[in-house]
């Protein structure tokens, strides 16, 4: 086994990365919750670049909510 086949990347194919975008697009408009949409939008707009082959130029922004407390 040469030290390379460790080393070997797996890539989406151009079509899985837009069936992400368009699952991220669709999301987005689920909901009304601006911040949240905003980043699945952003996530849309990432796998669309990567599917052209582009660079992000941005790192990805991680939203992070608040944890409800369950009441029972």
């Amino acid at each position: 086994m040469a030290a390379d086949d460790d080393d070997e990347c797996i890539y989406a194919s151009e079509y899985e990365c837009m069936c992400y975008a368009s699952e991220y697009e669709r999301l987005a408009a689920l909901t009304n919750y601006r911040p949240v949409r905003d980043q699945l939008l952003d996530l849309a707009r990432g796998w669309t670049a990567v599917a052209e082959g582009e660079r992000r130029s941005d790192d990805a922004r991680v939203l992070t909510l608040p944890r409800r407390r369950l009441t029972h």
